[in-house]
């Protein structure tokens, strides 16, 4: 019983470390979509493309404001991002419970 506890605590720990760094990447073209010149560079715009198919249908295209930077500030990647977080934080307590 305690090795199956140790394998779910490390596949906990390895979906939260894949929340966490989707989580970061969400963020970090949130923020980079705001600036014109950087959301019209090719990589960034696939990126987003990307990412875009990967955000939930129900609040896909919801909270996307315009930036007075010439950019868009996107809601629903920043809502993704911080629900990955909160996913990230809960996998990480339920590894560090399960490998007790």
């Amino acid at each position: 019983m305690s090795v199956l506890r140790a394998i779910l605590g490390v596949a906990c720990r390895i979906l939260a470390w894949a929340c966490r760094i989707l989580a970061i990447l969400f963020a970090v073209v949130c923020v980079a979509l705001c600036f014109g010149p950087v959301a019209s560079l090719t990589p960034v715009a696939n990126l987003t493309y990307w990412l875009q198919d990967i955000v939930y249908d129900g609040f896909s295209g919801l909270f996307v404001w315009i930036s007075p930077l010439g950019g868009s500030f996107r809601g629903d990647f920043a809502l993704s991002s911080v629900i990955l977080f909160v996913l990230d934080w809960a996998l990480m307590r339920a590894s560090v419970a399960l490998r007790r």
